[in-house]
Order: C-alpha cells, then sequence, then structure tokens
C-alpha cells in the first residue's frame, strides 16, 4: 500500500551519538518535571530529570569504578523496574554495551546467552534466572540502587563513542540459524 504521507527518510543520528545523552539532554533545564513513573497498584514512584539524571551518572560511575571499560558487555537480568532504564542508560553513559535480557528466561538459556557475549558483569533482580556457570562477577540489583549516590566522574554527556558495533544472537541452539536478539551499542548510526 503506497504510503498517503511522506517526508522521506527521517535524518541520521549526530556523530557521535549517545542514546544517554539523547535521553537525558535537557535534565538540568527539566529538573524537577517527571521523567519516569513506575506504576503499582499500591501507587506510584515518580522519578523527576534531575534524579534520573543523577542516578544515571552515579551508576555509570558506579560500573567504571567497579572495572568496566568503553565496549564491555553487561548483561542485564532485571524486571520491570526503575533499575532497568536507570542499568540501560547508565551502560549508555559509560560506552558499555548493555545486553538487556527477559526476566523470564531460564537458567540455561541465560547460560547460552552469557556463553555467546561473555559479560563483564551481570546485574540481577533477586529471584530471576543466572547462568549456571556465572562468567563474571553478579551485581544485586539492591547494590545497584548504591550507586545511584555516587558522585558523577567529571565529564560532559559528549563521551567519545567508537564505531557501532552490533551484535546478533542466534536463537537457542534447537533452532539454528534463526536471529533472535540484536544486541546494540550506542555509537554512530545506531
Amino acid at each position: 500500500m503506497p504510503a498517503i504521507f511522506d517526508h522521506g527518510p527521517p535524518p541520521p543520528c549526530p556523530v557521535p551519538f549517545n542514546l544517554a545523552a539523547h535521553v537525558l539532554g535537557r535534565a538540568q533545564e527539566l529538573g524537577d518535571k517527571t521523567a519516569l513513573a513506575v506504576l503499582s497498584p499500591s501507587g506510584a514512584e515518580a522519578w523527576s530529570y534531575g534524579r534520573l539524571e543523577a542516578a544515571v551518572r552515579g551508576t555509570a560511575n558506579g560500573f567504571l569504578s567497579k572495572g568496566l571499560r568503553p565496549g564491555d558487555r553487561l548483561l542485564m537480568r532485571l524486571g520491570n523496574s526503575v533499575e532497568f532504564p536507570i542499568c540501560y542508560l547508565a551502560a549508555l553513559a559509560a560506552d558499555i554495551i548493555p545486553v538487556p535480557t527477559s526476566s523470564l528466561l531460564t537458567a540455561p538459556e541465560v547460560s547460552s546467552i552469557a556463553e555467546d557475549i561473555a559479560p563483564r558483569l551481570i546485574v540481577a533482580h533477586e529471584g530471576v534466572a543466572l547462568p549456571a556457570n556465572p562468567p563474571c562477577p553478579i551485581l544485586p540489583a539492591t547494590a545497584m540502587r548504591a550507586m545511584y549516590d555516587l558522585r558523577p566522574r567529571p565529564t560532559s554527556w559528549a563521551i567519545r563513542i567508537g564505531p557501532a558495533t552490533l551484535y546478533i544472537r542466534r536463537a537457542p541452539r534447537g533452532s539454528r540459524g534463526r536471529l533472535s536478539m540484536p544486541i546494540g551499542r550506542s555509537g554512530p548510526g545506531g
């Protein structure tokens, strides 16, 4: 079916591009406005732009302080909570490659992913399946929360980004050749 409205492709991402910088680039300006709300039957937890930016920058510093370096992979074993976007954006802010996974995956499925991507750190909620033989340290989500208050390293959002990297993980071993999960890095063009 032909498009009724088409102005061509969107403009390309600027080079360098960092998704965390894009999401939180106006946090100083928006300060106390709500950036994120976690809703539950018992209420809501509201996060302002300022609070979210501080948590993301503090957590990025925490990841670097734990020895992670730009280009390292971080396996995310988190459920639907505020820790998920903070972990994801903090990894991108530090040029670490976040690998988000469904909290519903089984230990064998997570073991296969960990084997394929060789993470340097796993951040996990309690009760979420982990690799049978973890290839790296596991940081509990509660310990990551303690990083929110860390002082960010003196840096701007204009973090140097290397060439974009895209990893493709194949589907579980029983379904050969079927691609199942693109894992990206916030570099030029992605």
